[in-house]
């Protein structure tokens, strides 16, 4: 880490209390070692070549996915003070890994205690709900997602 990253990171605020203990990235080659280490990890072509870019949870809403862990959480450059949180997913039928990124704090408080409680790998359905109080603002969830086949352990339509 350079001495401008380590005085960068110094200025960032302490995350919120829900996403207090996960790991804070504060450098790029973080990610860089995990998805090479991913690759090396690949047991098939499609894991191996899979898209390498993150997904942004607001581009998959409505869509399932199978939520299988954190990776950590970075500090937002878009909203100083702000954390957004890094997932790990798998697609439903391929099995392809996916990573996700989302600043919702919706998303991230109910991954964080799926984690938590040892609920993971399970499949969400990300939504995103309009604003009652606020028209015109919404807001993004992940929300329970059809049931894991237990001999299979592909998610069961």
């Amino acid at each position: 880490m350079t001495e401008h990253d380590k005085a960068s990171t110094e200025l960032v605020a302490a995350p919120p209390p829900y996403l207090k203990g996960l790991p804070i990235l504060t450098d790029i080659e973080q990610l860089t070692e995990r998805s090479i280490q991913r690759i090396m990890d690949a047991k098939s072509p499609e894991e191996a070549l899979a898209d390498p870019d993150a997904i942004g949870v607001k581009d998959i809403v409505g869509k399932v996915v199978i939520l299988t862990g954190i990776i950590g959480i970075l500090p937002s450059t878009f909203h100083p003070g702000d954390y957004y949180i890094i997932l790990e997913a798998a697609i439903p039928g391929t099995g392809s890994v996916v990573t996700l990124t989302t600043g919702s704090p919706y998303v991230a408080a109910r991954a964080v205690k799926c984690a938590q409680m040892g609920w993971l790998p399970r499949p969400v359905r990300v939504v995103e709900l309009e604003s009652q109080s606020n028209p015109g603002q919404s807001s993004l969830w992940i929300v329970d997602g059809p049931k894991l086949d237990a001999s299979t352990g592909e998610v069961d339509f």
